[in-house]
């Protein structure tokens, strides 16, 4: 069964980071009404992407590596590096990863729109507009 993840994201120099403050979205319910808030507040907010897809073919390819090495139940901060960037800690991000995450709205734009949920008394909400006001992106992440 898939667990779906709102995910707090911040760029730092050739990377980006997953925050290890994230929140499973559960129970089915409930993530199914909140989805549909964020699809009515803009589209683009509820862009789901599958997390097994962030690292790069170099690291599928990697010795060792098993399917579940690159998990977002730790708790713990991922670090994602753009390809062709300075070597150091973290996964590469695959290409595809990376256009999703061209694709995604601004912190800036997403507290404009989840401003216009004033009614909204959902926590959900209510830490999304937290991350954002404090310059975060967020990314709602499929894991399989």
């Amino acid at each position: 069964m898939a667990a779906y993840w709102l995910v707090p994201l911040d760029a730092v120099e050739e990377a980006v980071v997953l925050g290890g403050d994230r929140i499973l979205l559960e129970p089915e319910e409930r993530r199914t009404a909140f989805m549909e808030t964020l699809k009515e507040l803009h589209p683009r907010l509820a862009l789901t992407f599958k997390s097994h897809l962030l690292p790069g073919e170099e690291e599928a390819e990697a010795c060792g590596l098993d399917a579940g090495a690159f998990a977002l139940s730790g708790g713990e901060s991922i670090h994602l590096r753009h390809p062709g960037g300075e070597p150091g800690d973290g996964w590469v991000l695959s290409h595809c990863a990376e256009a999703y995450l061209d694709r995604l709205l601004t912190a800036a734009e997403i507290a404009e729109h989840l401003a216009s949920a004033d009614g909204q008394a959902e926590e959900w909400v209510r830490i999304m507009r937290s991350w954002a006001s404090g310059g975060r992106g967020i990314i709602l992440l499929r894991e399989e």
